[in-house]
Order: C-alpha cells, then structure tokens, then sequence
C-alpha cells in the first residue's frame, strides 16, 4: 500500500479532522533542507569561514564554534486557532541555535525566509511562527539568505577562536 495512511484509506477509513498530507511531503522536506543547508555551506565559505552540514543530525557547525540545527517550518491550519508554521525540536538538541526555514503558505515546498532562533525560545518541544510582526519571534526572522548567512558570521564572531 506504500503507507499505512494509504491502507487505512483503501479501506474506506478517513479521519476528516486530521491532515495528514504532511507525511507524504516528507521527502519533498528532508531535499529542501538539504537544498538549503548546501546553500548555504556554499555562502558561508565564500565569506572565509568552514561551515560542514551533517545530514542525519540536520546540524550545521560553523568553524568549528558554532552549531545550528536545521528545521523546515511547514505551515498549517489547526481547527480552532490561527494559521501557522509548525517547528518541532529534539527532546535533547544538539545545537544552540535553530534555523527554521518557513515554506509558503500555497505549496509548502518554497522557503520564503528564515528564523535564526535562540534555543531558550524553543521552550517547549514545538513552537508556532505566525505571520504576525508583532509575534515574540519577529526579531529573529530574516528575509533572505544573505540576511540570514550575516546573522550567522556576526554571532560566530563574537564566539571565542
């Protein structure tokens, strides 16, 4: 059947109140993340720093000094609450920092722009961008990988060498 989704949907079972679209897209995810994370590996040596990106971690370490971990932001529609994009962290992380990349709202294939966030925002085991500025995680959003990759050099030069 390819998926269990699939079986239980041969069937003739449908759960109405749940997506679970998300599941199949996965694939689609974990390749633009890489697309992204080689995107800018590339960027950031061309600034003179070594940036590595492992692929089963999703963690990206910069000179040897700073790690981030990479998240793709996918946007949903909960029943009773506002739209949003879903980042979802480790129960123990790896790294200090997290980037989420947020995918368009049409597709959710698109990365749109970046959230270079603090772990201590990450309070709980997922947290909600909306499309709000006034949203508590608005100051950490860039718009462009450029914005993002300057971001990133300015906070691993204030790190000890």
């Amino acid at each position: 059947f390819g998926s269990l989704r699939e079986a239980f949907r041969r069937v003739g079972y449908v759960n109405a109140e749940r997506d679970y679209d998300y599941l199949d897209a996965r694939p689609q995810f974990h390749a633009e993340l890489l697309r992204q994370a080689s995107a800018l590996t590339n960027h950031i040596g061309t600034l003179g720093a070594v940036a590595a990106f492992d692929p089963e971690t999703k963690v990206m370490t910069i000179d040897g000094r700073l790690t981030i971990s990479l998240r793709i932001a996918r946007y949903y529609v909960p029943r009773h609450h506002a739209p949003a994009w879903l980042v979802h962290r480790r129960s123990i992380e790896p790294a200090g920092l997290i980037l989420a990349l947020r995918l368009d709202e049409e597709t959710n294939r698109e990365v749109t722009d970046y959230f270079l966030l603090p772990l201590s925002e990450m309070a709980t085991q997922r947290i909600n961008l909306t499309a709000t500025p006034r949203s508590r995680f608005a100051s950490y959003r860039s718009p462009t990988m450029e914005h993002v990759v300057r971001a990133i050099m300015a906070k691993v030069a204030t790190l000890p060498t």
